[in-house]
């Protein structure tokens, strides 16, 4: 039996009902495209995903990886996957059909690495991070190294990485050490890079590293870093991997989850026999970079929901099946099934709000990105750019951590079996840990979302999320059901405001204070987003929950969901905003040594 299980009429509501997804199909990118394509695509990545990517899971937990000589041995199912994953087009969906792709929506990928994620996380990092290199070559490479490793990377030939980390430059890639040099019309690569996913294994026949390094005489700092490909073989003159490029595994991490991803210790050039090639400008390697960084953050917090809604779907199932204890208001005799008991009612209904509100974020922020890239009127594109660039730290962060969150909870409704390895839970809680800490810890994307996100072009960013909000509490307000719970929203929407507008004066007047309290600030607009996106839907919903007839009961929980959510997290929403504007300053006058 498979591990993964997801409720596609969830999935189908945002895209059709929420977000109208087949209206990207007017756009001129994709007008040869039908909602109904669109439709089909979604069922048949789901298929994918539950046939021929979830068995994974359990065969990775069982074989996991191993380190030897200096090479990556991976589970064998592993390598037939990743080879259809590329052949069948799901690596490379969204990609313009130039070097292979299949022209879907953008969006789409978001979609697809929903189910992928969901079903293996393990297994999907590899296509991911693939897919993320060889649109770096495409976007920023010089054509011939598009020809040589785009297509082989899209179709599952080769593999790709991406290589930013060393052991004195975790976040500040400021300090980034490895260096290339220029030796005809490539150059010599020599340095240490670790914790890189898929660094090494065998489930392709190249790796192709997108690698962060300082060319000799570069500026200081993140100015002088620069972009380069550096491939585990170097190409033969038919384009087929040949001569070994010096790039050598060192040692793979013992890690609390994912056991089935090698995360790798890379040493580049400790022969001096390492090429690479310049992809994109002299020292903008870091601008380049933040493309495929930028898509990474977004899908950390694509894995935490993912993983979550499948631990929530397990926990429904469980409650359902066992059997234990009387009803408390003796409404049934003998035992009844646990999902009759209230408290556990109250945590399966939190975790399906948080599940379905995270989804409609992510698929809405996908849709935005969408309408940035391939709108048709330049105001329309900033403007959705600008909602994009401001959504991006709070789904990495807020996502990272509730997924985490929605899996703990999902154990404890079953109890101590949700503690053993009988059930899959535990494992996605252990592989849903790793989230919070990926792509900038989601301190570092509070910093982002309250500093940069505030601050630049004017607030611009700031200003396009104010807008969006705005027009959805005039449209709503007066909703003859909702109308309470959208005025309530917007009370807390004001305060957080109010809020963001004090954090923007410190930023400025008093930075320590600023930064002690930036991440409960991201949590009220992430709760903000949440209760608005989860509203939407109950708006959407509302007039066929009334109706009678239990086909109607899908709707009914779409409302549910929005008032006890908004019930239940707009009031935490303000008081904690009322911290964030605190006076007491003990996290930075605190002693050291009184910790």
């Amino acid at each position: 039996m498979t591990q993964y299980k997801i409720n596609q009429k969830d999935v189908f509501f945002i895209l059709k009902e929420q977000l109208n997804y087949g209206s990207l199909c007017s756009l001129t990118r994709y007008e040869s495209l039908t909602e109904k394509t669109l439709d089909l695509l979604v069922s048949e990545a789901m298929r994918f995903a539950k046939t021929a990517v979830a068995p994974l899971s359990e065969v990775g937990e069982e074989k996991g990886v191993s380190h030897e000589k200096g090479q990556v041995t991976c589970p064998s199912e592993f390598r037939e996957v990743f080879r259809q994953c590329g052949a069948d087009g799901w690596t490379a969906a969204a990609r313009d059909t130039d070097y292979g792709g299949q022209g879907f929506p953008h969006m789409m990928r978001i979609v697809i690495n929903d189910f992928m994620y969901g079903a293996c996380q393990s297994f999907n990092m590899a296509p991911s991070l693939t897919h993320g290199a060889a649109h770096l070559i495409e976007s920023f490479g010089a054509e011939a190294l598009k020809q040589a490793f785009v297509p082989r990377m899209y179709d599952g030939t080769f593999s790709g990485t991406m290589c930013l980390t060393e052991p004195e430059a975790g976040s500040n890639l400021a300090a980034t050490q490895t260096t290339a040099y220029p030796d005809g019309d490539h150059y010599r690569i020599k340095g240490n890079k670790i914790f890189i996913s898929w660094g090494d294994h065998d489930i392709a026949d190249n790796i192709v590293h997108l690698i962060l390094a300082r060319t000799e005489g570069a500026p200081e700092g993140v100015r002088g870093i620069s972009l380069f490909v550096v491939p585990k073989y170097r190409l033969d003159e038919n384009g087929r991997p040949g001569e070994f490029n010096d790039v050598v595994c060192t040692g793979i991490e013992e890690k609390l989850g994912l056991h089935a991803s090698p995360t790798a210790a890379l040493a580049f050039g400790s022969k001096d026999d390492c090429v690479g090639y310049l992809c994109g400008e002299p020292n903008r390697g870091l601008a380049h970079m933040f493309q495929m960084m930028n898509s990474a953050r977004i899908n950390t917090g694509v894995s935490g929901m993912t993983l979550g809604s499948n631990a929530y779907q397990h926990a429904l199932e469980y409650t359902r099946q066992r059997i234990q204890g009387a009803d408390v208001a003796k409404r049934k005799e003998g035992y009844v099934p646990i999902i009759d008991h209230p408290d556990v009612r109250r945590m399966l209904l939190w975790m399906k709000a948080s599940v379905d509100g995270m989804r409609s974020m992510i698929y809405t922020a996908a849709f935005w990105a969408e309408l940035a890239e391939e709108g048709t009127a330049e105001e329309t594109r900033q403007h959705y750019q600008a909602l994009t660039d401001f959504m991006t730290p709070i789904v990495k962060a807020y996502c990272s951590d509730t997924g985490f969150r929605v899996c703990e909870t999902a154990m404890q409704c079953l109890g101590g079996y949700g503690y053993c390895r009988d059930y899959p839970i535990e494992q996605f809680l252990r592989d849903a840990k790793i989230m919070s800490l990926y792509e900038g810890t989601n301190g570092i994307q509070a910093i982002d979302l309250m500093g940069r996100k505030m601050r630049i072009n004017d607030g611009a960013m700031f200003n396009a999320f104010c807008r969006e909000i705005a027009s959805f509490f005039e449209q709503n307000r007066d909703h003859e059901g909702l109308g309470k719970y959208v005025r309530d929203l917007e009370n807390a929407y004001a305060r957080v405001r109010e809020m963001a507008e004090e954090m923007r004066g410190r930023n400025e007047s008093d930075r320590l204070q600023w930064g002690s309290y930036s991440y409960p600030a991201l949590l009220c607009f992430a709760e903000i987003v949440m209760v608005w996106r989860l509203l939407d839907m109950a708006r959407i919903a509302y007039e066929r929950a009334g109706k009678k007839g239990r086909k109607n009961d899908f709707f009914r929980g779409k409302v549910a969901q929005a008032t006890f959510y908004a019930d239940l997290t707009l009031p935490h929403t303000i008081e904690r905003s009322k911290t964030c504007m605190r006076e007491g300053r003990e996290i930075v006058e605190i002693p050291d040594a009184a910790f």
